[in-house]
């Protein structure tokens, strides 16, 4: 499964996401929506779809989004299955365009930055959700209530939670998704792409155990594996769970009561996974059928032994009861007799789901001396008072500088994984929002304490400062660039801080993996060097177009004017790009280890809005 783009690892974040931020766009309320009762019928037969007029499909737009939206070209990039028009809307100083694209074959709508499908203008208006008005969790609900009986109808068996096996938005109106196979099928994951509004299902190639999936590498820690990692089998009932071996512990499961199912019971124990035991936390209703299944979170590096103690406490103030607990282990390939080690886990309760903060975890298990449900609850208010005073005084600023700080743990250092910062979550966990500049600055501010962190480990080694000091001003001038090129491209939006803010971090992550020598290699990588040129004389060439058409796409009748400033803006951009784009490749062809640096630009420029 071969895509025409990659995607730094702030897009897996936003792709997450999906709801809170990127359907927030400035948009005006829908005049399908006015004066109550069913909206008007829908023009565009089956049978006309592909042929769709674009007058048609923009007052279909207008109606069912915004009347302000104006169509703006045509999209047929390689990897989408079908064309697909292009609207945005204008929005006030501040506030974030819209920016949508609509498959003119199937008439499903998508967000034109994430490429979430949102609606469908070519099926009954009663009939299909417009995900557009919903909540990011409403939105993702919908989504997996549209896709789970699809993937049932064709054969796939799944019990768990969409967000577990999702891959990505293929931006044509296609989620892809990778299904865990059967007990028959154990270790084969299949890869499959499934269209929510027309229950249209694609099959990829499947992939087994050892095998390499080339699209995982989109997002994915650069350094050390850290917690979160291990996928657990998801199960329907307890008996399944019984007849594979699942050793309960019947003094660490509790009934508890939960906002999302009621009274539930949480089952404890562990499995076994070869020769090593892997813990495991399910919530069963009274007729053992399996709820939920807690995340992994152990740390990879360690070895689960026993469950010591759990507790129900509300670990963030907002007013649910979190999971906190301890277990038991030991480092593998130490001497007999070594000891043990107590690690906490807390799971955080929201709206059918619990979510994990592994730096949270590593706070906690490293700063409390004795690991008790007590102690962890009196650290935890600690944490929560120390954020939270900021917020009481309206400075949400400093409430998100403190989260960095605790979030910007050693561990991170080595890691360098968005999993193990989870800046998004931790965002809605403990300052309560989830918005562009809450979750830009949290990234950036992250990104500022790894540089710091860095440039103090450096000090005594000058030689090796200068040059990544060398590496980080021509990265970051060649992504910034690059970025207000596509900023421009796209129609601009607030969502860019967040993107911006992520491409920052990813850089931060290679610089440390530069400067720590992980990317230590005995050749340069020539071929990695000659693709980057490649893909730099092809971006050099479609700028150079766009500046002398003065609009982007030149060969399409409605391609974007772009104003005198913007023109000037992209004069003085590619000739910067020019430039260090050139000093770059004299640097990297005698570093072997600057192939960290060459993956970083290769996603700005294959980077597609």
């Amino acid at each position: 499964m071969k895509k025409s783009h990659k995607c730094f690892g702030i897009w897996s974040l936003i792709l997450l996401l999906a709801g809170g931020l990127v359907l927030s766009g400035c948009s005006g309320k829908s005049e399908g929506a006015e004066g109550g009762g069913s909206p008007e019928p829908k023009a565009v037969t089956e049978e006309n779809n592909a042929d769709a007029e674009t007058g048609k499909i923009t007052e279909l737009m207008q109606r069912y989004f915004d009347k302000g939206l104006k169509y703006r070209g045509k999209d047929t990039s390689e990897h989408l299955s079908a064309e697909m028009l292009t609207y945005y809307g204008d929005a006030p100083e501040g506030m974030e365009a819209a920016i949508y694209k609509v498959n003119v074959k199937t008439g499903t709508v998508v967000d034109g930055v994430s490429g979430m499908p949102l609606y469908n203008l070519f099926l009954d208006a009663n009939s299909v959700p417009n995900l557009k008005d919903m909540s990011g969790q409403e939105a993702n609900q919908a989504l997996e209530d549209m896709i789970l009986p699809v993937l049932k109808e064709k054969g796939y068996v799944y019990e768990g939670k969409m967000d577990e096996v999702f891959s990505g938005f293929v931006g044509d109106g296609f989620l892809e998704l990778a299904i865990p196979g059967s007990e028959e099928d154990t270790g084969t994951t299949f890869h499959l792409e499934v269209e929510p509004f027309t229950k249209e299902l694609k099959t990829l190639p499947s992939t087994s155990i050892g095998e390499i999936d080339e699209d995982l590498g989109d997002g994915v820690a650069v350094g050390d594996k850290t917690s979160g990692t291990e996928e657990i089998p998801q199960l329907a009932n307890l008996s399944d769970w019984n007849e594979r071996g699942f050793n309960q512990d019947q003094e660490q499961s509790f009934d508890m009561d939960t906002a999302s199912w009621g009274k539930v019971r949480l089952v404890s124990g562990y499995y076994l996974k070869g020769d090593e035991k892997k813990p495991l936390f399910l919530l069963a209703d009274d007729q053992d059928r399996v709820l939920y299944t807690l995340p992994d979170s152990h740390p990879q590096n360690l070895r689960f032994q026993d469950i010591l103690a759990i507790g129900f406490k509300d670990m963030n103030g907002d007013g649910l009861k979190d999971i906190v607990i301890i277990n038991e282990y030991t480092e593998p390939n130490k001497k007999s007799g070594q000891k043990a080690l107590s690690r906490a886990s807390v799971y955080f309760a929201q709206e059918k789901v619990y979510s994990t903060l592994p730096w949270y975890n590593d706070v906690l298990s490293d700063s409390v001396k004795n690991l008790t449900i007590a102690n962890l609850e009196k650290k935890g208010a600690e944490i929560l008072q120390r954020i939270q005073s900021d917020l009481k005084k309206e400075d949400a600023q400093a409430a998100l500088d403190t989260l960095s700080g605790y979030i910007c743990t050693p561990q991170l250092q080595r890691y360098l994984d968005w999993d193990y910062a989870a800046s998004s979550d931790s965002v809605v966990l403990f300052i309560n929002e989830s918005n562009t500049f809450s979750e830009s600055y949290i990234v950036y501010a992250i990104a500022e304490r790894l540089g710091e962190a860095r440039s103090a480990e450096l000090a005594s080694d000058a030689k090796l400062a200068g040059r990544v000091k060398q590496y980080e001003k021509l990265v970051r001038e060649m992504t910034n660039d690059l970025a207000t090129y596509n900023y421009i491209a796209s129609g601009g939006g607030t969502i860019w801080q967040i993107i911006n803010a992520g491409s920052e971090l990813d850089l931060q992550f290679a610089l440390n993996q530069y400067a720590d020598g992980n990317a230590k290699s005995s050749t340069v990588d020539v071929k990695a060097l000659e693709s980057l040129q490649e893909d730099w004389d092809g971006f050099h060439s479609e700028l150079k177009s766009v500046i002398e058409n003065k609009k982007m796409g030149a060969e399409n009748p409605d391609a974007l004017e772009l104003s005198p400033e913007d023109v000037e803006e992209l004069k003085d951009i590619e000739k910067a790009l020019a430039k260090n784009m050139d000093q770059f490749v004299k640097l990297a062809s005698k570093d072997p280890d600057a192939s960290v640096f060459i993956e970083h630009i290769e996603d700005s420029l294959g980077f597609e809005w």
